[in-house]
């Protein structure tokens, strides 16, 4: 299996649809169903220095690699010279949700939700509860895209909080995350 792509980022690609997505993709379509198995994943870049795929292709490959999947990585500098890691090395707390179909997610959450409790501090208690409230209120509006709404406040020193809500895309690669929004 073979997937080719070229992409120019800057520090923030979003949703950009990177080589290792395309290679999944194709890999899910084409021999998941048959028992094969993600082992290894080649990174090979123009830059002078191995590139590792980032956070949003890390988290996406643990949703079908297993954590001690190989990542491999090489440059032009010394294009025989690679570098590797475990996949769980490169993106040691992934998501919880991974793996699971909807009404598994929609599960856990419940039970998670049940487990959490403010902070202590009355620093943080407020930008919690910000985060709390702004998911509460954007979740009927984008439940039927996806179950779960996530959001994320920040508190600054003078003690205002900004809080921001994540935009659900149909497709996991357009969905714009609290912490970037904020």
């Amino acid at each position: 299996l073979e997937a080719v792509n070229t992409e120019p980022h800057d520090a923030n690609i979003r949703g950009a649809i990177c080589a290792e997505r395309v290679a999944l993709g194709r890999f899910q379509g084409e021999e998941a169903a048959s028992g094969a198995r993600v082992v290894r994943i080649v990174c090979v870049t123009d830059n002078p220095k191995p590139i590792f795929p980032g956070p949003l292709c890390r988290e996406f490959l643990t949703s079908a690699c297993a954590p001690d999947a190989e990542v491999l990585a090489s440059g032009t500098g010394d294009a025989t010279a690679w570098v590797g890691a475990p996949l769980r090395e490169l993106l040691p707390m992934p998501s919880v949700y991974r793996r699971r179909d909807q009404p598994a997610m929609t599960a856990l959450a419940a039970a998670l939700a049940a487990q959490v409790q403010p902070p202590d501090s009355d620093a943080f208690r407020a930008a919690y509860a910000a985060a709390a409230a702004r998911a509460r209120a954007q979740h009927a509006k984008q439940s039927s895209v996806f179950p779960i709404l996530f959001a994320a406040a920040v508190r600054f020193v003078d003690g205002t909080v900004s809080c921001m809500h994540e935009l659900k895309g149909i497709e996991y690669g357009c969905t714009a995350d609290a912490g970037t929004l904020l």
